[in-house]
């Protein structure tokens, strides 16, 4: 039986980390028909059922059927896989009652409730997944320019966030190429819906009640500029700030757009500029670099100890310790220290 259609509209804020979604998501949900949910995790709590489902070689995961042979007096085993008793096409159609009283269940908190807004950033892994559950959902793509997300990833890492809960390394590396991943799969996921709507973080700072506004509008809300002017005025970073509960302490930073332009170093500027440069061209961020023709060498020392720590994975104890040392996925040793304990690592296994 197919779950009925919710009366709400269903929206995800997504985007890369650090990229803005929480103010984002404080903003719209100040409208009286919107109710927020802050990380529900429901997709990433069901998607190792997916895999599960999905799951072709893995044992045990078959029926079986036994009947008697008359001619030989032998037993048949017949075996037939889950995933071939229920699509995953199906499997989609029955995960929506549940995906469904969830959000009904968020939808309930007010009886006003027009549109439920719900932000995880990396639920744009999981965008096309929800669509298969929710072809109706809205999807608001938050964009910030990546060389203003590492600092901040970089401050998290140090300050209120386990390392190890990142989704990246707080590396202007990792940061780079993961901004180009989430584009990527953004400009995808557009081709899959007309309910899909980007904003730049940078717009939203500059000229937050037009640009609220806007989304407003995209989602049938009625407000005038007078409610959007109240809202940005009452959701500044400095006012988020002091709200208890809202966020750890450290989570709202300076919320600068050209911030990143003194954090940075110069080798930070061009390394991140080396690998997104032509997007970041193209998404209308100002590059500050003269472009390279050839790879960064803190490129390819970092390409190299990635390697390096790879081989390791099956090396002694003490020499796999020393690896993680030197792993740059790790963010903590600056450059210099990396290739001290690359270097005396390399002398002893050479013995």
């Amino acid at each position: 039986m197919a779950a009925k259609k919710p009366k709400y509209k269903l929206l995800f804020i997504v985007g890369f980390p650090r990229s803005g979604t929480t103010w984002t998501m404080w903003l719209l949900g100040q409208h009286p028909s919107a109710v927020v949910c802050f990380h529900s995790g429901f997709f990433h709590a069901l998607k190792p059922v997916r895999e599960w489902w999905k799951d072709t070689g893995g044992h045990g995961k078959s029926v079986y059927t036994y009947a008697k042979n008359d001619k030989n007096s032998k037993v048949d085993e017949s075996k037939v896989k889950l995933n071939s008793i229920l699509s995953l096409e199906e499997f989609y159609k029955h995960s929506r009652p549940l995906a469904g009283y969830v959000f009904d269940q968020m939808a309930s908190c007010s009886p006003d409730t027009k549109v439920v807004v719900e932000k995880t950033p990396e639920n744009l892994v999981f965008s096309e997944w929800i669509l298969k559950i929710f072809p109706d959902a809205y999807i608001l793509h938050v964009i910030r320019d990546p060389r203003s997300i590492f600092p901040s990833l970089r401050n998290a890492a140090y300050s209120w966030a386990p390392i190890h809960e990142l989704p990246v390394a707080p590396n202007p590396i990792e940061v780079a190429k993961g901004w180009m991943s989430y584009l990527e799969r953004g400009r995808k996921l557009s081709q899959m819906t007309d309910r899909y709507k980007e904003v730049h973080y940078e717009a939203l700072s500059k000229n937050g009640s037009a640009e609220l506004q806007e989304i407003y509008s995209w989602l049938n809300l009625p407000a005038d500029q007078s409610f959007c002017d109240q809202v940005v005025e009452a959701g500044t970073l400095d006012k988020l700030r002091k709200q208890k509960g809202l966020a750890p302490k450290g989570f709202f930073r300076k919320g600068s757009a050209e911030g990143w332009r003194d954090e940075l170093s110069l080798s930070d500027k061009k390394v991140m500029e080396y690998i997104a440069g032509d997007l970041l061209d193209e998404m209308g961020y100002e590059l500050t670099t003269d472009r390279l023709t050839h790879k960064p060498f803190r490129l390819r020392m970092y390409e190299g100890t990635s390697k390096i720590v790879q081989k390791f994975a099956r090396a002694p104890a003490y020499l796999s310790r020393r690896a993680s040392k030197i792993n740059p996925l790790n963010g903590r040793l600056n450059p210099n220290k990396q290739m001290q304990v690359l270097k005396k690592t390399l002398i002893e296994m050479s013995k």
